[in-house]
């Protein structure tokens, strides 16, 4: 049988780990993320918004800042994802929110958009 000072032992090394799997999980979430289907629908759609283009250029790259917010709620035939991305261009950087869902036959739609906190369709 251990002795206390060794379960103790046993016990810091388990609690110096778990920090290390919190941001492994973290960092797994934020790649799954951005590689997703949803970040793709929203990349095109923001890369293809005439209204944005008109605000800031022509969109040259899309990104997911390491810390902005990110939440997905799935469910039998439905995704929602709420997204802040960040949209490069020529004229400047611009901070997109967006709330997307995708309906049981596969396709997404922007439920809201918003630009640098002011709304703004991205569909036109």
């Amino acid at each position: 049988m251990p002795s206390l000072s060794d379960r103790i032992r046993q016990k810091k090394r388990a609690l110096w780990l778990l920090p290390f799997v919190i941001i492994l999980f973290w960092l797994a979430s934020r790649w799954n993320a951005s590689h997703g289907a949803g970040f793709r629908f929203a990349r095109d759609k923001i890369e293809a918004s005439a209204m944005l283009q008109t605000r800031i250029g022509k969109v040259s790259d899309v990104s997911f800042p390491i810390f902005s917010r990110y939440t997905a709620h799935y469910g039998v035939g439905y995704s929602k994802i709420h997204m802040e991305l960040e949209a490069k261009a020529e004229r400047g950087v611009a901070r997109v929110e967006l709330d997307i869902a995708e309906d049981d036959d596969g396709s997404w739609k922007i439920e809201r958009s918003s630009v640098d906190g002011h709304p703004m369709l991205l569909d036109r």
